[in-house]
């Protein structure tokens, strides 16, 4: 039996099939140290949108992965965000297009709900984009929450 005939979970869609009945793998980004393979976000991205059912925790996943790898928004970034802005700049993003409003006296979303980071403006004509990116930043300020209370000395 090839590798090919074999059965188990793919990559791209997470079914049980041989794997030439699926469309071809993400794109490897790099191997890590430790042999972890990293793909790259976007053919993640674009694989995912070819899925049935949609699967937005790995819509979500391959954006923070991508914030991380591309944007090098690390963890000691996302821990210098002490006044909890990931989860306010989420929160305008997540609101933007109802008639919900993100008041925020440290100005970090203005009085139309754009948010200091410029999010927004650059994709507010892509609704699933927004929502890909907040769902990242709930994410990133829930690590940096579970990090800092492991740590009760460090501010939270």
């Amino acid at each position: 039996m090839s590798d090919d005939d074999r059965i188990g979970p793919c990559v791209a869609c997470g079914d049980y099939h041989p794997s030439y009945l699926c469309p071809p793998k993400p794109e490897v980004d790099r191997v890590t140290p430790g042999g972890r393979i990293i793909y790259n976000a976007k053919s993640v991205l674009a694989m995912a949108l070819k899925r049935k059912p949609i699967d937005g925790a790995a819509l979500i996943a391959a954006e923070r992965n991508r914030q991380r790898t591309k944007e090098g928004y690390t963890l000691k970034h996302d821990d210098e965000h002490v006044d909890a802005s990931l989860a306010v700049i989420a929160a305008a993003l997540l609101v933007d297009g109802t008639r919900a409003r993100v008041t925020d006296g440290l100005l970090r979303v203005d009085s139309d709900g754009d948010d200091k980071w410029g999010l927004l403006v650059k994709h507010r004509d892509d609704r699933l984009r927004v929502l890909v990116i907040a769902g990242a930043l709930v994410s990133a300020e829930i690590e940096r929450v579970i990090r800092m209370r492991r740590q009760p000395t460090r501010k939270r």
